[in-house]
């Protein structure tokens, strides 16, 4: 509609605003916490895990000479649905710190997204397929990129089951490439 949709990834809220710049209502949530230093240990031996053999001990210094910021991000990224529904995607060290490892991206997608009704009450949580980066949240279906082994993006649609009149959502089910 005329609204838009704010959020400042470290502060588990979502601010939704009006034509006129005014704020008429605010999702928020208690967000999962994790310090920065165990944020730090757990992107470390990611990245020193995926790493060759021979280049462990560099990346490990890289990483550990970076500055470590006064907190981690409550969320990621979050999508407003053909409903109204906000889809959060919690952040999550091992999927989305990963990066600064140099880890691939599709071991970033995928993952618990968070529920909110249109009015900003949870109504429920839904598991996204790993590897499926969504994009797009209709009143059936998500549709999102996934990536090959060679980094080939393509569509794919999982169907979406809603029940009950508050239109909470179910698991993706199946899936649809296009």
């Amino acid at each position: 509609g005329n609204a838009l949709y704010v959020g400042e990834t470290l502060t588990p809220r979502i601010r939704i605003v009006d034509g006129e710049g005014d704020v008429i209502r605010e999702i928020t949530w208690e967000p999962n916490q994790v310090s920065p230093d165990d944020a730090l240990r757990e992107v470390i031996g990611l990245a020193v895990q995926d790493a060759p053999p021979d280049d462990e001990r560099r990346v490990r210094a890289r990483l550990q000479a970076a500055p470590l910021p006064d907190r981690v991000p409550a969320f990621s990224i979050f999508l407003v649905d053909d409903l109204g529904f906000v889809w959060v995607k919690p952040y999550e060290v091992e999927r989305h710190a990963a990066a600064l490892g140099g880890l691939a991206p599709e071991r970033m997608a995928g993952g618990m997204w968070r529920i909110f009704t249109p009015g900003g009450e949870q109504v429920g949580t839904v598991e996204v397929p790993d590897g499926l980066e969504p994009h797009q949240v209709t009143h059936d279906a998500i549709i999102g990129i996934r990536r090959d082994e060679l980094g080939v993006e393509y569509v794919q649609v999982h169907r979406l089951h809603r029940w009950g009149t508050t239109g909470q959502s179910g698991q993706p089910e199946g899936s649809t490439s296009q």
